[in-house]
């Protein structure tokens, strides 16, 4: 999927790039899922 994307706007194939966006979007996503999460348990839990 990646790869056509890459193809789509005329880029050259970079196997580096491609394992370091599927290293690290996990991540970035687990990060912003725990503090919305969190952000609004204290908002809920400050509205008791």
């Amino acid at each position: 999927m990646i790869d056509s994307i890459y193809n789509d706007f005329g880029l050259a194939q970079n196997d580096q790039i491609i394992s370091g966006l599927v290293s690290t979007f996990p991540v970035i996503l687990d990060t912003i899922m725990k503090y919305w999460i969190f952000h609004f348990k204290i908002v809920y839990l400050l509205r008791l």
